[in-house]
Parts: C-alpha cells; structure tokens; sequence
C-alpha cells in the first residue's frame, strides 16, 4: 500500500488530503473551463500497473480540453509531479515514471508547438505552457534552496576542525618553548655572588703590609 497526496472531490468531501491505494498514484491536469483547479491528485485504485488513466491515450481527432495525467507508484509520489509533454501515446515501460523539472527542462516546451486549428486548443497549450514554466522555476529554486542547506553544515564542520587544529598547535608550541627554556636555566645558572662589604673587606685582606721605617744614623765626624 502506497499513500498519495489527493485533492479529488471525495477526499474534499471526506475532509482528508491523503489517499491509500495498492495500486498507483496520479497527478493530473485538465481544465475544465468552470472556475475550478485544473490540477488534481489522487489515487489509481485499478489493479493494473498499465492503467489506463495512465497511458495518456488521445484521440486520433484532437479535442479542445484533453486531461493530462502523470502516475507513479511510491509514497507521496505525485505531490511536487508536473504533466508530461502532450503526445500522441505515452506507455509506462517498465516501472511508473514522474516528471519533475529535471526530467522535463523548459528547453524542451520551447521546441513543443500546437498543430490544431481550435482557438481553445491553442489556449489550453498556452495555459500548460505557462504552468510548466512557472512549476519548472519553482522546482529549480527549491532545489537550489537545498543544495545550499546540505552545503552549511559541511562547511561548518571545516571550519570547526580548522579551529581545533590552530588551537592544538598554539598549545602544542607554548608547551615546547616552556620546556626548552626551563632545560635552559637549569643549564646555565649563575655564580653566587658575595655582598659588596664582603668583596671590600676580601681586598683589604689581600693589600700588602707597609714596611718598617728605617732611619739612617750617620756618626759625627771627628
């Protein structure tokens, strides 16, 4: 079971905006030229995978309104879904596939053109038209909008190392200069110094005693 986004008339009357179905989810666009939304969501409850809803088969004579619808087959699948390019028989191969802005870039509406002669046709070409462009922007500014969220925390996390490494580094060479200038002083210390009376008295010590006066007598001549 597979839940969907809905907006169909039931789940509106039921008061739910969800659906459940073991089958497929859908996104479809279809004016109905009566002031209602042409965009509606729900869910496929047939027990083919090749719904018929889903194969976008038109008619060989083209109309003025044809719905345009868009299925997959995971959970809320067909929220953010836009409808395909009209043509003329679109199979499922395989698995459901949804298309977003990447998968359809506006690149490729430029190149689409409307052959019916029906002036309606052309304005229901020109309405897709111009919802695609709108859808395609809008997807593109998300995306963009989360790119830019997924980027902040990983380049906060490098900032944050950055930080812790130049701090480790400071601590790690305060560290070394404390040790080498304490192996330093322990090396070379200085001699101890006597106080200056101590040094005076030393050199006092050290002066040589004055010899003895000695006095000439010289005898009186005769």
């Amino acid at each position: 079971m597979i839940q969907c986004e809905c907006s169909t008339a039931d789940c509106a009357a039921a008061g739910v905006t969800t659906c459940t179905t073991a089958s497929l989810c859908y996104f479809q666009h279809f004016d109905h030229h009566d002031g209602s939304h042409p965009i509606t969501r729900g869910c496929i409850t047939s027990g083919s995978v090749n719904s018929l809803q889903c194969l976008n088969l038109h008619q060989a004579a083209r109309r003025s309104f044809w719905p345009y619808v868009v299925c997959c087959d995971t959970d809320y699948c067909n929220k953010d879904l836009m409808p395909p390019l009209p043509t003329t028989y679109f199979p499922l191969q395989g698995t459901q596939r949804s298309y977003s802005s990447a998968s359809l870039p506006y690149t490729e509406l430029d190149d689409y053109t409307d052959d019916g002669d029906d002036g309606d046709d052309e304005d229901d070409g020109s309405l897709l038209h111009h919802y695609l462009r709108v859808a395609s922007q809008h997807s593109a500014t998300t995306s963009n909008t989360t790119q830019a969220h997924h980027k902040l925390p990983r380049l906060n996390t490098v900032c944050l190392v950055v930080i812790v490494a130049a701090v480790a580094f400071m601590v790690t060479l305060s560290i070394a200069s404390l040790y080498i200038l304490i192996r330093y002083r322990s090396s070379y210390t200085r001699a101890p110094q006597d106080p200056l009376d101590a040094g005076m008295e030393k050199l006092k010590r050290m002066e040589p005693s004055a010899p003895p006066l000695v006095f000439a007598y010289h005898p009186a001549s005769p």
